[in-house]
């Protein structure tokens, strides 16, 4: 074996671990801070009072976003494939999540729009973790994204991807068991 051998297969190997430790765990904690982020915004428009702290729609709005943060690092694509498949065979997938019914609650139409919106964030966040932390799922959106001739407005294309894919990430988010001693673990 050669010199150039070699040292093409310590790099590959070098990219290997970096993709598969802090790589995952980068993506991971992106996605994490734009739904933090994001449940402040909608903790801000309640102590603006656009939102009422005591509401069903505010408590179930902030549950749905906390179990996202919850279950986004066990989210990949191929996870969302098996719990899809798992859900429906099971029969336990909802039609809507808990989290859309509840935003679709809210009374006040700026208030909605705007929970929206920012909801639409956390799960394009979510989408692009899935997208990074797969190198399949990015080379085939890399090529979408250059064969697409489309000359309208990037983030609308996003939006129109990102609606029906974020609500079955949510919906599988309010699906997933969790269990409290792996996230607080009690002491000994």
């Amino acid at each position: 074996m050669n010199i150039d051998a070699g040292l093409a297969i310590l790099v590959l190997f070098a990219a290997g671990i970096i993709f598969l430790g802090p790589w995952q765990e980068v993506c991971t904690a992106y996605a994490r801070q734009v739904a933090f982020e994001k449940r402040d915004a909608i903790f801000d428009m309640a102590a603006s009072g656009e939102l009422d702290f005591s509401s069903p729609e505010y408590q179930a709005i902030r549950r749905s976003i906390e179990q996202l943060i919850r279950f986004a690092h066990e989210l990949t694509f191929a996870q969302l494939l098996v719990m899809t498949w798992h859900l429906r065979r099971a029969k336990k997938i909802k039609q809507e999540s808990n989290l859309k019914a509840s935003i679709n609650a809210i009374k006040d139409r700026a208030a909605r729009e705007k929970v929206s919106g920012l909801v639409s964030e956390v799960h394009a966040a979510m989408l692009i973790m899935m997208l990074a932390k797969s190198p399949i799922a990015a080379a085939i959106g890399l090529v979408g994204a250059l064969l697409s001739n489309r000359k309208d407005n990037a983030s609308s294309r996003i939006r129109q991807v990102t609606k029906p894919v974020g609500e079955m990430i949510q919906v599988e988010a309010e699906c997933a068991p969790f269990n409290s001693d792996t996230y607080y673990p009690r002491a000994a």
